[in-house]
């Protein structure tokens, strides 16, 4: 499997699995010192943030390919106090990725976000009840104000507006 960030493209293909093989930090200058106690700075790509106190990061994603990006997740996970699970339609019955997130669940606030809702807009309601027996599954209780349908194509749509109200 190709990770598409290795081509220098994103991509949208059916044989490249697009991934976010080095973490993406967004971070307030004021901030970064404290971060490298915590987290080696060569090991992510730092984007300057204008707001203090949050950290924004994109990891790698759970169930990666790669053991080295799983890793990568799992530490940055362990120091977070918020975290945004985004999946998409296909992936959201994965095993793997709920088992992981079950781990943290106590510890930390949870937000769900299920991607490409334009391409499962028929069966939206039995996607979201599936979406949901999953999480429910593995002692989640996902409701409205932390289970989130949006589309990249179509933001206006669905439940984006909602999701960044939220956040």
């Amino acid at each position: 499997d190709v990770c598409s960030s290795d081509l220098e493209a994103s991509p949208v293909s059916h044989t490249i699995r697009p991934c976010t093989a080095k973490p993406k930090l967004a971070v307030s200058p004021k901030d970064i010192s404290s971060l490298r106690m915590m987290l080696d700075l060569n090991d992510v790509d730092v984007v300057e943030a204008p707001l203090s106190g949050v950290v924004l990061i994109d990891c790698p994603d759970i169930d990666s390919l790669e053991i080295a990006n799983r890793e990568k997740t799992r530490r940055i996970l362990a120091m977070a106090d918020v975290v945004v699970l985004v999946s998409d339609p296909a992936k959201r019955s994965n095993f793997v990725i709920h088992q992981e997130v079950s781990e943290w669940k106590e510890h930390k606030r949870w937000y769900f976000v299920l991607t490409k809702a334009d391409h499962v807009r028929q069966e939206m309601d039995a996607v979201r009840l599936d979406f949901d027996k999953h999480l429910h599954s593995h002692g989640f209780r996902p409701t409205g104000a932390t289970r989130f349908l949006v589309s990249c194509l179509e933001p206006h749509d669905y439940e984006f507006g909602r999701f960044r109200n939220t956040l």
